[in-house]
């Protein structure tokens, strides 16, 4: 059965307000949530929903839910610690990078590896990707395909994003993203 459901601008606004303040992140399509709600009957328009209040600390619990499944998971597989436990370059000089290319974070990146105080040079691949958001999960692990491919050509992957609240960051509790960088050959940084 399916029921509407209004959510009246004024009522949108408080509320969104109160996400921004509270989680860093709008009120967005995909997020399980808690809501108040009010029943109405209309003879013309049926029994609807008049959404009163959503509550956003019950988003950050489920978030933290699904990083604790996704652990879980990895750890029940022997997983958790396979990237870690790669040997690292001592120096990686061919760097491919997952990132989106106006990041503030990426840009922070090269500003720091290029002021290197000891003159290394690296050799940077970017591999655009979207970090945040309903596709930022397939999103990342195709790049990280792609890289996979060209494995010969770099000594490590990075993963750079910068800024944004604990919402934006729900991707990487995601499951799948989370066994794709445990099991990707070579390390993997975030």
């Amino acid at each position: 059965a399916e029921m509407r459901s209004i959510l009246w601008k004024m009522d949108y606004l408080r509320i969104n307000k109160m996400f921004m303040e509270i989680l860093g992140e709008p009120l967005r399509e995909g997020i399980t949530m808690l809501f108040q709600a009010g029943i109405s009957f209309d003879p013309l328009y049926g029994l609807s929903l008049k959404i009163v209040d959503i509550d956003p600390t019950f988003v950050l619990g489920e978030l933290e839910k699904e990083k604790k499944e996704s652990i879980s998971k990895l750890k029940a597989e022997g997983l958790f610690d396979a990237n870690k436990n790669l040997t690292f370059p001592l120096i990686p000089k061919r760097l491919a990078i997952i990132s989106v290319e106006s990041s503030k974070g990426l840009s922070d990146f090269f500003k720091i590896i290029e002021g290197n105080p000891w003159g290394y040079k690296l050799e940077c691949t970017l591999f655009p990707a979207l970090l945040q958001g309903d596709k930022s999960v397939n999103s990342i692990i195709k790049q990280l395909e792609v890289i996979q491919e060209r494995l010969q050509d770099f000594d490590a992957v990075t993963i750079i994003r910068g800024g944004g609240g604990e919402v934006g960051l729900s991707s990487y509790n995601n499951y799948m993203i989370s066994r794709k960088i445990a099991t990707f050959p070579i390390p993997v940084l975030t």
